[in-house]
């Protein structure tokens, strides 16, 4: 994973073989038989529970949340959805332990609503009218 730039060249040349893929490879046959993989069928029941919970509903930001982990005991998630930016957005029961660190967000936001702890991160500034729909929403998960 490229994690930074230590020297950038524009206009170079480069040889075409650098650009030759010799690893491993997967069909098209064998990449539509994907959907019976074990991360699949974890995924599918992680949706039927988040289903059977309410929490599979629509945000008002346009965008459906993709849900990433689910504590099906606690009810904790953490999800996101992108368009123009990246958000994501994750609620927890009531703790003093940390949030994991936010990656490649640069803004974060978090409230408590006196059943959950809420973190809303992005990847652009968050409006403040923006936060005050989206929370007011979040009384209903």
């Amino acid at each position: 994973m490229l994690q930074e730039w230590l020297e950038i060249e524009f206009g170079t040349k480069l040889d075409d073989e650098l650009f030759t893929w010799e690893g491993t490879t997967i069909s098209s046959q064998s990449y539509g038989s994907y959907d019976e993989e074990p991360h699949d069928a974890a995924s599918r029941r992680e949706k039927k529970w988040l289903r059977k919970s309410g929490l599979d509903g629509r945000l008002r930001v346009h965008l459906k949340p993709e849900f990433h982990e689910v504590d099906q005991d606690s009810g904790a998630f953490e999800g996101g959805f992108s368009d123009a930016a990246w958000f994501s957005l994750g609620r927890r029961l009531p703790s003093t332990e940390p949030w994991d660190e936010p990656d490649d967000f640069t803004h974060e936001v978090r409230w408590e609503d006196g059943s959950w702890q809420w973190r809303l991160r992005s990847t652009h500034r968050i409006r403040k009218r923006t936060l005050k729909h989206l929370r007011r929403q979040t009384r209903t998960l």
